[in-house]
């Protein structure tokens, strides 16, 4: 590769590997099974859930106004937990467009095609499987990471809520461990697959011509 492209490749594998880890994030965060499971895993009882879990969703994705369940500073909260979704959907957008721009540009030359598409199996699934090893480790300081990115994302003080508010009943710090649990072992896993598909097609090059 001349370093053009090399820059260009590596840019295509940091873009797939964040649309795995965001895709993984969003699907999960509208996943209303994930939601039941947990609240009936710690005894978390919410009348109408469906409706509730409805309505959330929809404010979310900015089609509705959140339902008046919370007091005024979880509600802001919320608004707060809105514009950082926001913000991820954009990224993963962006990540989205480049790969494609890239992935066109570099897949174009029908020579190399098939050696870019292996590499690109091989570097994102790597990537993917590195990104969750690390976020495993630090899960298990997760207090720590819970309170940092709460500092990253939002404002002082506005993430801290009282024991009886209706958020920390809903959504105790137990639920964000295994929302992030589930995200980083559903990103290893799509990692390594992507990566022992392109090993198997780098072994066995006669598959390489079904590409």
């Amino acid at each position: 590769m001349r370093r053009k492209n090399k820059i260009l490749f590596g840019v295509l594998v940091v873009s797939v590997a964040i649309i795995i880890l965001l895709s993984n994030f969003y699907f999960l965060l509208y996943d209303k099974s994930f939601y039941v499971s947990e609240f009936s895993k710690y005894d978390l009882y919410i009348e109408k859930w469906d409706m509730f879990l409805d309505n959330m969703f929809d404010f979310f994705k900015g089609k509705a106004e959140l339902n008046p369940y919370f007091n005024e500073r979880e509600t802001s909260h919320m608004d707060d937990v809105k514009d950082v979704i926001h913000g991820f959907v954009v990224a993963l957008q962006a990540a989205l467009v480049v790969s494609l721009v890239f992935g066109f540009y570099l897949l174009k030359d029908k020579r190399k095609r098939r050696k870019t598409i292996v590499k690109l199996l091989i570097y994102s699934g790597g990537l993917a499987m590195l990104i969750s090893v690390l976020f495993f480790v630090l899960s298990f300081k997760f207090e720590w990471l819970f309170v940092n990115f709460h500092s990253v994302f939002f404002k002082p003080g506005t993430w801290i809520f009282y024991e009886g508010d209706l958020l920390i009943k809903i959504f105790p710090q137990q639920f964000f461990v295994d929302f992030f649990s589930r995200v980083v072992f559903v990103n290893f896993i799509i990692g390594e697959i992507m990566l022992i598909v392109g090993v198997i097609l780098l072994k066995f090059k006669n598959l390489l011509r079904l590409i």
